[in-house]
């Protein structure tokens, strides 16, 4: 029986022997060849130029003679040759190819065309070979991989060629088996990020031509919006949180808002076809629209919540409370008597006094307030015949407040601004008397407190954001006329700024109805204008932000879907349906087969009708977390494409 270097050198030993490692060689390599796809064997044969088979065979041989190396130290004896693997191996493809060539002519042919195609891919493996310089015994960039394959390859091909040489020549065989072993340790991580990089497109050009019968659209989809994502700088837990975003604010999102411009475009391109995809993007552009202004309205009703009241409802409303607050705690008060003296008389005199107290009793009489008049014409007929002995607080109550306003209206008319100061002054005689009747206080306060709420309704319903700095300032000064915490019916600051708050509510609401269907330009003003952010901080200061972002982010899912949508409008539409109509027609020779896979390169077009639907609905869903799951986990090149046993030694 000759030795295993007569074996390895194909000299001598028994036909025994070499059969049973040949045979052994042949079942192994029919186990390798049945593991791999018969359509990935006809892909990668075209990315490699018809190399596949070499690359697998090879990787075979190194495998065998590794695997020997490790055998050889236990002590153990091989069963075959790392050169009879190759043969089995180059054998077993051989047939296993014609078989499937047989059997799938079109789709063979297909892999085979797509495969080579996309082999003008080296920019990114010279790429990956350049990598990022760590030193080459730590980097991952292609280089030094390579190199580290290749000193390993080496060396165990070295001991590999020279345990299994013949005696005497044991130092040739292993220069020749450490040559083997360093071309073939050194070229497999080369070859695997060949396939990498551009299997994927060859595989996906395949698959159109096949009419997407050779992968599952929703896993390809899940690819591409990964590889999107990825591109757009964005991982998983960066759209998780740009979700919560969102969702903090009150909008629900869909997963194309949370990507960035590759993901948007990859959904463009999806939805720029006839088909499920495209009646998708347009049926969620429609109902984003129709939905947008009834989305802003409802936001901003929650501006104000726990008050659903119209703003007119609202104002009215404060201005019967005022009334009947004023009936019950001006009564008393009002019923106080108090005594005729100069420091009261003394004011009333002349012709200041005497319109005021004319006002006075025509205000009297609009309210049916027959006493009331009837003392106010008393002190009217003592500017002749001499002042009554006493008379009602509310009689004088009401002439200071007439006094009052037309000393206010003296002083904004240039023409009588002069004498506005002397009435002020007198006025406040009647005031040291009116202070007397403790009742009077509180009644006066909550009077005024409510009459800042009725006008604090009116100023912001009267476009405020047209000047903000006077709206500030009169909302302030409002505010001011709050009641002290000690009275009766307390009326707060924040209770004459919640009233402007309704009256803004209504006022954006009346203009986000307003536009036509779709109009955004308020809606813009709204979430980044920047009168309108001063208001509606002024006025909503706990819930301005969240608001504004909340419209800017229902307007750009709007303005996002619109993007995604075929824009039925536009000249590319017919260009669009022509080349469906062109991807549509058969290919009628191999020839036709080969130009149709390269102008689906040239234009991208390797998207199935089926792998755009999948996109779409992932683009447009709102479970975000669903469609993070659909998203492929980091594999390396190699592996996705069953090429592991090839580098399985090789270190990475």
């Amino acid at each position: 029986m000759g030795t295993y270097g007569d074996l390895q050198s194909g000299k001598g030993g028994t036909y025994r022997k070499a059969n049973e490692a040949e045979s052994a060689a042949a079942r192994d390599a029919k186990r390798r060849v049945k593991n791999t796809p018969d359509q990935l064997r006809a892909l990668t044969k075209g990315i490699l130029l018809s190399g596949a088979d070499e690359v697998d065979a090879r990787g075979a041989q190194l495998e065998t003679m590794l695997g020997n190396v490790g055998k050889r130290l236990k002590g153990q004896e091989p069963e075959y040759t790392g050169r009879q693997a190759y043969d089995a191996v180059m054998k077993a493809q051989a047939e296993a190819d014609k078989a499937y060539q047989n059997a799938n002519p079109i789709e063979s042919t297909a892999l085979t065309a797509g495969g080579s195609l996309l082999m003008p891919g080296g920019g990114a493996v010279a790429k990956g070979v350049l990598g990022s310089g760590k030193g080459l015994l730590g980097s991952t960039a292609l280089g030094a991989r390579a190199f580290r394959g290749a000193m390993l390859g080496g060396l165990l091909g070295g001991v590999e060629g020279f345990a299994g040489g013949e005696q005497g020549k044991r130092v040739e065989g292993a220069k020749s088996g450490a040559a083997i072993g360093a071309g073939l340790g050194a070229a497999l991580p080369v070859a695997g990020s060949v396939v990498g990089q551009v299997g994927k497109g060859a595989k996906r050009v395949a698959n159109k031509i096949a009419g997407g019968t050779l992968t599952n659209p929703n896993v390809a989809a899940g690819e591409r919006l990964a590889a999107a994502l990825k591109a757009d700088g964005l991982s998983p837990e960066q759209v998780r949180a740009a979700q919560n975003e969102w969702l903090k604010n009150g909008v629900t999102p869909q997963l194309m808002n949370l990507g960035g411009e590759n993901t948007r475009r990859l959904l463009r391109a999806a939805a720029n076809k006839g088909g499920a995809a495209n009646t998708q993007a347009v049926k969620n552009v429609n109902q984003l629209a129709a939905d947008l202004q009834g989305s802003v309205i409802d936001r901003t009703r929650q501006l104000t919540p726990g008050e659903a009241r119209p703003a007119q409802q609202f104002a009215e409303d404060i201005v019967e409370r005022r009334g009947n607050l004023a009936s019950q705690q001006y009564k008393g008060a009002y019923e106080t008597p108090i005594r005729v003296t100069p420091q009261v008389d003394d004011p009333l005199m002349g012709a200041p006094g005497r319109a005021a107290l004319l006002r006075a009793r025509k205000a009297a009489e609009a309210r049916r307030d027959f006493p009331q008049m009837q003392q106010l014409d008393e002190l009217l007929a003592s500017m002749e015949s001499g002042a009554p002995a006493e008379v009602s607080a509310g009689a004088l109550d009401r002439a200071r407040i007439a006094m009052g306003n037309a000393g206010r209206g003296a002083l904004e008319d240039p023409r009588t601004r002069d004498i506005a100061g002397g009435m002020f002054s007198r006025a406040d005689d009647i005031d040291a008397m009116l202070a007397q009747v403790p009742e009077l206080q509180p009644a006066r306060q909550t009077y005024r407190g409510m009459t800042g709420q009725e006008r604090a309704v009116e100023l912001g319903r009267n476009n405020a954001f047209t000047d903000p700095d006077a709206y500030q300032a009169e909302l302030r000064k409002l505010m001011e006329m709050q009641t002290p915490v000690d009275n009766p019916f307390p009326v707060s600051g924040e209770d004459i700024r919640g009233a402007a708050g309704v009256g803004l509510r209504d006022d954006i609401i009346r203009n986000v109805g307003s536009p036509t269907e779709g109009a955004t330009g308020y809606l813009n003003r709204l979430a980044t204008g920047t009168n309108t952010g001063r208001v509606l901080e002024e006025t909503f200061p706990s819930q301005a932000q969240p608001y504004r972002e909340g419209v800017g982010q229902l307007v750009q899912q709007l303005n996002d879907a619109r993007f995604v949508s075929p824009n039925n409008g536009s000249k590319t539409v017919s260009a669009l349906e022509e080349t469906g109509l062109l991807d549509a027609l058969p290919p009628t020779s191999k020839t036709a087969l080969v130009m149709r896979a390269f102008d689906m390169l040239r234009r991208g077009l390797t998207l199935t009708d089926q792998e755009r639907a999948a996109l779409m609905e992932l683009g447009v869903g709102t479970d975000i977390e669903r469609a993070l799951q659909a998203l492929p986990r980091e594999a390396s090149p190699v592996s996705q494409y069953g090429l592991t046993p090839l580098i399985a030694a090789t270190p990475q």
